[in-house]
């Protein structure tokens, strides 16, 4: 008898549960969501297993499977195109191979944008769910939009009210003893910086000329990029705000 091992933690509240099979030689995965019986389910499973299983393994991704289970099982639209901005891959692979699901756009296939309004800021640019007074466009926003930078949703992005998702350019101005490093809606700067200790503080990076090591708990890097930064700790990071 084969024996089936959930993955607990973050997964557990997505509504999509990941399975993996202990018997060798027959090792697999399978990631079960609600909606499975439907047709835009059934597609999924046959068409985009392996995306699925790829995204339940990925935490930053598995968050966003709560809205494969309203796509699949309640024949939500609005559901499934959100899965262009979280889950891009999984979003790419519905839109080429399963129409029952019903996304019209997504970022992995470059797709335009069908659920978004979104508009050029600077060198940026920002997205909001299309509403009556701003409806959707074909404005794409995503991480090829922006120099060297990062695309960053509000937690709650995008069913919660007023959230938005913006891209913008990593970009490093100079300084009296060193550099400072951060996202910005101008990519006029150059897009990394280096010299003495260069540490990272989250949303940002310095570079001091003077110093040879970062302070605390502060992670040092050789050279400040994109790379040494992260969204601020009232956003995650997304592949894609259009959708």
């Amino acid at each position: 008898m084969r024996r089936l091992f959930a993955v607990a933690g973050a997964l557990a509240t997505t509504g999509c549960i990941f399975f993996v099979n202990d018997q060798p030689p027959q090792l697999g995965s399978t990631c079960e969501f609600q909606g499975q019986a439907t047709a835009c389910g059934q597609c999924v499973l046959s068409a985009c297993s392996a995306q699925l299983d790829a995204c339940c393994i990925d935490s930053t991704c598995a968050s966003s499977l709560p809205s494969l289970d309203e796509c699949a099982g309640s024949a939500d639209s609005v559901s499934c195109n959100e899965l262009a901005t979280f889950a891009p891959d999984l979003a790419a692979c519905l839109q080429r191979s399963c129409p029952a699901c019903g996304v019209t756009g997504a970022g992995g296939d470059g797709g335009g944008s069908g659920s978004t309004s979104c508009s050029k800021v600077g060198d940026s640019c920002s997205c909001t769910v299309a509403s009556s007074g701003e409806p959707a466009n074909g404005f794409v926003c995503d991480t090829s939009s922006v120099v060297s930078g990062l695309c960053c949703a509000d937690y709650g992005w995008p069913k919660a009210t007023g959230t938005q998702c913006t891209c913008e350019p990593f970009s490093c101005m100079p300084e009296s003893a060193g550099g400072y490093c951060s996202l910005s809606i101008d990519s006029s700067q150059t897009t990394s910086w280096s010299g003495g200790a260069c540490c990272s503080l989250g949303s940002s990076c310095i570079c001091e000329s003077t110093e040879d090591t970062c302070p605390g708990t502060e992670a040092q890097y050789a050279t400040c990029t994109v790379a040494a930064i992260t969204c601020d700790s009232s956003q995650v990071q997304v592949s894609s705000c259009s959708f």
